[in-house]
C-alpha cells in the first residue's frame, strides 16, 4: 500500500508528520540564527559608538564583526575557567577534595592557570580568583600579586589551584620548587599555606595528601 501511494503521489500520515516535524525543526534554527543576527547588529553598534547600525560606515561593520569573531572565539577558548568568580560556598573545606570539587572544572581548559582561594579564620571561603594565564605546559606568577589578593579581602590561610591541560597530576620540578618557595614566603608573611592542587583529567594531586607541604 505505501508504495502504491508513493506511485500515485499521495502523502501517507507518516510522510506528513514527518515533513511537519523537519519543518518545524528548521523554523527553530531559523529563529536562533534570527536572533544571533541580531546580537551581532547589537554588538556591532555598541562597539563602534553608534546607537544604530544605520549610522555606521560601510568599512565600520565589517572591522567590528572582525574584532567580534576574535572576541567570541577568545572567549571559547577561555570559557568560565579564567575568569575573577565571587566566593561561591559558605561551607567550610575539610580535605583536598572539597577543593577539587569547587575547582573540577579547570580539567576542561587547554591553557594552564594559577588560581587563589582565601579562607577566613572558620575556613569559610571568602575569595576565588585566577591570577595568572600560562600556556599548555606553563604558567608563570607573581607571589606580590598573590599576597596582594589575599591581604585585600583578609584572608588567614589560602590554598593554590592549577591545572595541566595534558591530564596528567603529577607535579614538575617548577611546581616543587614553586610550592616550597611560596610554603617559605606564607610563613614570613604569617599566612597559613593550606594545599596545592593540581588538577588534570579529572582527578588531582594535593601536595598536602602527599605529604609535600
Amino acid at each position: 500500500m505505501g508504495r502504491l501511494n508513493q506511485q500515485k503521489g499521495v502523502i501517507t500520515a507518516a510522510q506528513k508528520k514527518r515533513i511537519l516535524e523537519r519543518v518545524d525543526c528548521i523554523m527553530e534554527k531559523v529563529e536562533l540564527i534570527s536572533a544571533d543576527l541580531k546580537s551581532i547588529k547589537e554588538e556591532m553598534a555598541l562597539v563602534s559608538g553608534k546607537k544604530y547600525l544605520s549610522d555606521m560606515s560601510i568599512a565600520e561593520p565589517r572591522a567590528v564583526s572582525n574584532v567580534n569573531q576574535k572576541a567570541r572565539d577568545e572567549k571559547k577558548k577561555i570559557v568560565k575557567f579564567y575568569v575573577k568568580e565571587e566566593a561561591a560556598s559558605e561551607e567550610t573545606i575539610t580535605s583536598s577534595w572539597d577543593i577539587y570539587y569547587r575547582m573540577r572544572d579547570l580539567a576542561k581548559a587547554d591553557q594552564e592557570s594559577f588560581w587563589v582561594l582565601g579562607f577566613d579564620k572558620g575556613m569559610k571561603e571568602i575569595c576565588r580568583e585566577c591570577l595568572f594565564i600560562g600556556g599548555l605546559d606553563h604558567c608563570n606568577s607573581d607571589f606580590r600579586i598573590i599576597f596582594k589578593r589575599l591581604f585585600a579581602v583578609g584572608a588567614s590561610s589560602f590554598v593554590m589551584v592549577h591545572n595541566h591541560p595534558s591530564g596528567n597530576t603529577m607535579p614538575s620540578k617548577n611546581d616543587k620548587e614553586l610550592t616550597d618557595k611560596l610554603k617559605k614566603a606564607a610563613d614570613l608573611m604569617e599566612l597559613c599555606f593550606l594545599d596545592h592542587i593540581i588538577i588534570g583529567d579529572w582527578r588531582y594531586y594535593s601536595f598536602k595528601d602527599d605529604s609535600a607541604i
